[in-house]
């Protein structure tokens, strides 16, 4: 029995011991509980959703879940995971182009900075980082269309 305790204590005190194997099972994935995980596949699932129903133009729920993941998820590979998950998902249907990449990346980015918002407790940044999200959004994807078709002259006119 000491000696069960002892194993436990040790694992406890090790940093590189896995979560997973502390807790055991889905439970422990990325540190969540089982009720936690379905909250977040169903927020996933509601995102890739909103990107088939019919929106309003720049509607983007995925890019205010990248910002909100990023500034309040603890654990940075969900907080990635995230709004990549939910695009991955609505791109099954939709289907992957040339552009998808620079649509990816440009999520990660405003998990970025949603990371950075949710280090930097101010009001202004509050009003600042969404507008910040989106304009990263429309430039990275615009360079992207501008790189992959050859619509427009590859100079700074052109851009």
């Amino acid at each position: 029995m000491a000696n069960d305790h002892h194993i436990r204590q040790r694992d406890a005190d090790n940093p590189y011991h896995s979560p997973r194997e502390a807790n055991g099972g889905v439970n422990a994935l990325f540190g969540q509980s089982g009720w936690q995980l379905l909250a977040i596949a169903a927020l996933i699932a509601a995102a890739a959703w909103s990107r088939l129903i019919e929106h309003p133009w720049n509607f983007t729920p995925i890019g205010a879940m990248a910002l909100f993941a990023g500034a309040k998820v603890r654990d940075w590979r969900l907080a990635f995971a995230m709004p990549l998950a939910a695009m991955a998902l609505s791109d099954v249907v939709l289907g992957f182009n040339s552009i998808s990449l620079y649509v990816y990346l440009s999520f990660a980015l405003i998990v970025g900075l949603g990371m950075l918002l949710g280090r930097l407790r101010s009001p202004l940044w509050l009003a600042v980082f969404p507008f910040a999200s989106g304009t990263s959004f429309y430039l990275l994807t615009n360079f992207g269309c501008w790189v992959s078709f050859g619509m427009y002259p590859k100079t700074l006119a052109g851009l």
